[in-house]
């Protein structure tokens, strides 16, 4: 896999739980809207550490 289309993947799937974050916490827990985004973009943040530690770039 060529390293530009791995770093799409990993945004892409970063951004998808990070949105994830902000419904969960916006719509089921019945935060806030700054603290739903404010959790969502922590959500993109955290998953983009852990793909990086899991799944190093060769």
């Amino acid at each position: 896999m060529k390293p530009i289309v791995r770093e799409y993947l990993v945004y892409t799937v970063a951004v998808m739980v990070g949105f994830g974050c902000y419904l969960a916490l916006d719509r089921l827990a019945g935060i806030d809207f700054a603290f739903a985004i404010l959790g969502g973009f922590v959500g993109i943040h955290l998953t983009l550490l852990a793909i990086r530690r899991l799944f190093p770039p060769k």
